[in-house]
């Protein structure tokens, strides 16, 4: 519960009471040490990102998947992350990553599309997101809380309010 609350308080910008409940988590003894750890790892990489701190916020989502390798959010976030950095090459290695676990039935578009808008690839991120609701992964259905897609979907809302006026 502890990692509910720090994606809660993140989403309502209240990052430094995200940062404590998700540190709160870490601290617990989990049962299931992998889905356990590697969601306040992201929750965490996310306060950090949102605060200008990308190699910590990297670090996080590293330890995430140290955690839980391929795990669906910290891969993805790591991908996006990595692009704002300008490392283009890992970032396009954890999206190779990603495309090969989409090709053997991972429903992982929304990450592909994050990684795509990391990288400032619009057409691309609009592609894999369209693909990610078709596919109906749970991750679309956030996609309006997603701070990091925020330019993409203000242009995609902006061009379909044009192409209805027009």
């Amino acid at each position: 519960l502890w990692s509910q609350q720090a994606l809660v308080l993140y989403n309502l910008d209240r990052l430094p009471e995200a940062m404590a409940a998700a540190d709160h988590a870490l601290g617990l003894n989990p049962g299931n040490q992998m889905n356990q750890l590697a969601l306040p790892h992201w929750i965490r990489g996310l306060c950090l990102q949102e605060l200008g701190i990308l190699e910590g916020a990297a670090a996080e989502f590293r330890k995430g998947l140290e955690a839980a390798p391929q795990d669906d959010h910290n891969q993805p976030a790591l991908g996006y992350v990595l692009a704002r950095l300008g490392r283009t090459q890992q970032s396009h290695d954890v999206l190779a990553a990603l495309e090969h676990q989409q090709s053997r039935g991972k429903p992982v578009c929304y990450g592909i599309a994050l990684v795509h808008a990391g990288l400032g690839n619009q057409a691309e991120a609009e592609r894999w997101l369209q693909r990610s609701a078709a596919g109906g992964e749970t991750n679309y259905h956030f996609r309006d809380l997603d701070k990091r897609l925020k330019p993409i979907l203000a242009k995609v809302q902006l061009a379909g309010a044009t192409a209805r006026r027009g």
